[in-house]
């Protein structure tokens, strides 16, 4: 008899475990999880963009080498275009590709304590106040820091 008591306990036990966790899976994300995945997805977007080849005449450059040229020279000639027309045309087709279609986001790139190189901002991060933390990219250059920072609006 006493067997079926204990067996009672530890079987109400189970089923307000199982209760209690199917509760907390449903939870929406906190704050903290939604700012730590858009710091990763702006931190890795970053790095992606400045490392990827785009065609540019009879070679491929980096968007990392655009970037640097743009900001300093504008010597490098991609089928006609300087490295600043071939850069916007290229990071605007890579932003809608990749997270212009979910989220709301501000790129720029510019040279330290100087007006930007270029800028993408959404319709939805121009009237909000809620964004998270710039994710940084550095860009060395011979002539000076050069940045590209990603911000997410929400």
């Amino acid at each position: 008899m006493e067997i079926v008591g204990l067996l009672i306990i530890v079987i109400l036990v189970v089923i307000i475990i199982f209760f209690s966790l199917s509760f907390k899976s449903k939870q929406t994300p906190t704050n903290t999880m939604i700012s730590f995945q858009d710091t990763k997805i702006t931190s890795q977007l970053g790095i992606v963009i400045t490392e990827t080849h785009v065609a540019c005449g009879q070679r491929e450059r980096k968007i990392r080498e655009l970037i640097e040229d743009c900001a300093t020279l504008k010597e490098i000639m991609c089928t006609g275009k300087n490295s600043c027309e071939t850069l916007n045309e290229t990071l605007k087709t890579i932003l809608n590709i990749t997270i212009g279609q979910d989220l709301d986001y501000i790129l720029t790139i510019a040279r330290q304590e100087q007006q930007p190189i270029t800028n993408f901002t959404t319709q939805g991060c121009q009237n909000t106040r809620r964004r998270t933390e710039a994710y940084t990219t550095p860009i060395g250059s011979t002539f000076g820091p050069i940045t590209l920072m990603i911000r997410i609006c929400y």
